[in-house]
């Protein structure tokens, strides 16, 4: 099996939170305790090209996905995937500034 090396897994944790919380299936503060970790901590954790496996493991429980995939790559899905993903943080973004006005 090929694996690819080269991954920023803080900026994938980063992609797929944002996504569920778009979607409203999570919150910051509920990220932060699922994780044990405070609130702060969360932008660090996006920041980090690598992780722990424990801290990658709570984290794939948190956000019900698999970032161990993201390594293979005979198991990551089509490159759309990751376009879906830059539109909804995207679109996470512009709600975030719309509640701020």
């Amino acid at each position: 099996m090929r694996y690819q090396k080269d991954i920023h897994i803080g900026k994938v944790i980063e992609q797929v939170f944002n996504e569920k919380l778009l979607n409203g299936e999570i919150t910051k503060k509920e990220f932060a305790v699922k994780i044990h970790r405070c609130e702060k901590i969360i932008e660090d954790i996006f920041k980090r090209k690598s992780l722990n496996t424990e801290q990658l493991i709570d984290i794939a429980y948190a956000l019900n996905y698999d970032f161990l995939s993201e390594y293979y790559i005979e198991a990551r899905e089509p490159e759309n995937k990751h376009i879906h993903l830059k539109i909804s943080i995207i679109n996470a973004e512009i709600a975030k500034i719309n509640i701020e006005k």
